[in-house]
Formats: C-alpha cells, structure tokens, sequence
C-alpha cells in the first residue's frame, strides 16, 4: 500500500524489484521485496527523512509474520514454533526465616 501512496506523493518515482545503486538516487526498501528509487535533487532534506522514515515502517511490517494477524486483524495466526519443550519449576514458600 505505501508504494502506490509514495507514488501519488512523488509521481516521478520509480518501484523496482532490485535495489538500484544510481549517483543522485535515492534507493529505499518497501514491502514485498520492492525498492522505491527517488531523485534526490527533488527532495528536501525533510522530504528525505520522512520517506525513510515511512519505508523503514513499512519493512519492519512485512518482516514481523505477526503483523498481518495482531495488528492488521487479517489472516491466522502463524506457527511459530513445530514443537514446544515444557519446563516447569516449583519453588517452596515459607513464612520461616532463615
């Protein structure tokens, strides 16, 4: 969803499905395995910093599986684990003082 907002914002931006190292570019992780490419004599320093700041939400959602089902309230919940190892202790209490 962000690539098409970033789009509207920047209509001159590029999505790519590989990073791209180009001089004067600037090449910013999405969702999805995607990397938006901004020139960057088009954006203020402003600008700049709240695109990263956008991109890098936006990865931290795609790369948590937990995101879509706890937050987004959208599909099952993911199995984390295939086995479970149990280990329970239990600790006397007493009013005695030592």
């Amino acid at each position: 969803m962000i690539a098409k907002e970033l789009q509207d914002w920047f209509p001159e931006a590029q999505i790519s499905d590989q990073p791209v190292e180009k001089p004067g570019y600037l090449t910013l992780p999405l969702a999805s395995q995607q990397w938006i490419l901004l020139e960057e004599t088009g954006l203020s320093e402003r600008e700049k910093q709240l695109v990263a700041l956008l991109t890098q939400q936006e990865q931290a959602r795609s790369l948590n599986p937990w995101y879509p089902y706890l937050i987004e309230g959208r599909g099952q919940a993911p199995q984390a684990f295939k086995r479970f190892s149990w280990f329970i202790a239990i600790f006397p209490i007493s009013n005695r003082k030592i």
